[in-house]
């Protein structure tokens, strides 16, 4: 939350999706380190004894390990703040109620073009 300036529900959602990430970067550089030892060094390393489904199980229990600290946490604040439930609504509401694309993009387009070219 200090770090990336989050607030609401964004605050318990990046760690875990950082996390996630994390964990599957871990498995594709474990997958390319047997690839590049190979034979049964390669699979001595990933060590998934036979089991195929080994690196989504690992990254199954990361996530599931990331949510329920991120739960924990949540049920902290709620106990703590007493706005909680004000600031978790708060940061799904949409903040700019004018209206965003073409029209936004040809405005901005208009200001940017000083150049005179």
């Amino acid at each position: 939350m200090r770090v990336a300036g989050t607030r609401g529900v964004w605050s318990y959602y990046l760690p875990v999706e950082l996390v996630m990430a994390l964990s599957m970067l871990y498995e594709i550089i474990e997958w390319g380190t047997t690839l590049v030892v190979g034979g049964e060094l390669g699979a001595a390393y990933l060590g998934m004894q036979g089991d195929v489904w080994d690196a989504q199980k690992d990254m199954g229990l990361a996530t599931l390990g990331a949510c329920l600290g991120m739960l924990v946490v949540a049920g902290i604040n709620f106990r703590c703040q007493r706005d909680f439930a004000d600031d978790f609504l708060a940061s799904l509401r949409i903040k700019i109620a004018t209206p965003l694309g073409e029209v936004s993009l040809k405005e901005y387009g208009s200001t940017q073009d000083t150049s005179g070219s």
